[in-house]
């Protein structure tokens, strides 16, 4: 096992058994490596900001606080391509930049079949824009090319905003 994969493990190892402390001694057993690896190997992850510390005594041990950490989040590209088509309503809020970030962080994190995926997916997606609006694209993030999703999810080419469709009617989708 090589250490950014034993690394990880580590996490979901400590996270898996919080609150319960594990010693140096019975990850090294499990990882097959030296208790000094193991050592070194929470200490990087300290460093990193990982919420691990040490409990000293007999049943002592490394701990990491569940209470900071999240499991892995796995979406799937139907919810990738929500999230950047919810980016078309949001742009007006003072919530689009975090949501344009947390897009960011989901697709940086997303396996690459998954992102490809949402990227088919995504080309399939057509947005119908109110009248009067016209197709500017500046208007919907969605449409707005490679840094409105992070890169990794290509809009369409005659993608609009969505909007009222004149007397308050809802336009056709």
């Amino acid at each position: 096992m090589n250490r950014t994969d034993r690394l990880y493990a580590l996490v979901e190892e400590l996270r898996a058994v919080a609150p319960r402390p594990r010693s140096a001694r019975q990850l090294a057993g499990r990882y097959e490596v030296s208790t000094r690896t193991i050592q070194r190997d929470i200490l990087a992850l300290q460093e990193s900001g990982v919420p691990i510390y040490a409990e000293s005594g007999r049943c002592g041990g490394y701990v990491i606080d569940r209470a900071l950490t999240l499991p892995p989040l796995n979406f799937t590209a139907a919810e990738m391509v929500a999230m950047a088509v919810s980016l078309a309503s949001a742009e007006a809020t003072p919530f689009a930049s975090a949501l344009r970030s947390a897009l960011r962080k989901v697709l940086a994190a997303a396996p690459a079949a998954r992102a490809a995926e949402a990227a088919q997916l995504m080309d399939r997606v057509r947005l119908i824009g109110a009248a009067g609006t016209g197709n500017s694209r500046s208007q919907c993030p969605a449409a707005a090319g490679p840094d409105a999703a992070g890169g990794a999810i290509p809009a369409a080419e005659p993608a609009q905003c969505p909007a009222a469709a004149g007397r308050g009617r809802r336009s056709r989708r």
